[in-house]
């Protein structure tokens, strides 16, 4: 009797394994396919500004009383330097896909990647599914 039980214990785990793998592999696809960026758009004290992906460039802002210099470069974005206490916005590293941002608490300075110019406003919301 023992033996049944093992024979049918062993298929049995790989079939639950198996499909919580699959069901991991078709929830991630709506976050891996997730459209690239065309644009970043900088809000700032001074207002806002919106500079394309496709060029590189650096601009520096002065914002909440701090210097943050902000690089556009290879088709991502980020804060390059900054002379805030804690240099979170500078760790954060480079934003490049639409969704994706990095905030600045002290500098007060929000720069976040909008989609592409041809891309659909129907885009799947990848938590919410």
């Amino acid at each position: 009797m023992r033996r049944i039980i093992q024979q049918l214990i062993q298929p049995l785990d790989l079939a639950a394994a198996g499909l919580v793998l699959l069901l991991a592999v078709l929830a991630a696809l709506p976050l891996l396919a997730r459209d690239e960026g065309g644009s970043v758009r900088i809000v700032y004290d001074g207002g806002t500004l919106t500079l394309p992906l496709d060029e590189d460039c650096t601009r520096e802002f002065i914002s909440g009383g701090h210097t943050l210099v902000i690089a556009v470069e290879n088709g991502g974005a980020r804060v390059s330097d900054a002379d805030c206490p804690d240099r979170l916005c500078v760790n954060s590293g480079v934003i490049s896909r639409a969704g994706e941002s990095v905030i600045c608490l002290p500098g007060r300075l929000l720069m976040e990647i909008t989609g592409s110019p041809d891309a659909a406003d129907t885009e799947v919301d990848g938590v919410a599914g």
